[in-house]
């Protein structure tokens, strides 16, 4: 096993570095290419700052018997039932 994964590393490497040179070659190559990855790269950096700076440490406290009941109940809830049962009463 120890041969196969020897064998299989450097082969892995080769084709990732092989990857890496045609990508760069081709940012080189189309300017459009460049300018849309750095905008993305951006665009994804800025949007984990954000999230850092504002969402990672909030945290939202479940009451789980209040959570369990509203999970347990039909869609409707006692008051909505009670308007349709109305609205078609009037109906006739």
């Amino acid at each position: 096993m120890e041969k196969l994964c020897r064998h299989l590393i450097p082969r892995a490497d080769s084709l990732l570095l092989a990857k890496l040179r045609k990508w760069r070659a081709a940012i080189r190559e189309k300017p459009l290419l460049r300018h849309l990855s750095v905008a993305l790269l951006i665009k994804v950096v800025l949007l984990w700052l954000l999230w850092a700076a504002f969402i990672r440490d909030q945290r939202v406290d479940v009451d789980t018997t209040r959570m369990g009941s509203r999970l347990s109940l039909s869609p409707f809830s006692s008051t909505q039932s009670q308007e349709i049962t109305h609205d078609r009463l009037n109906r006739r």
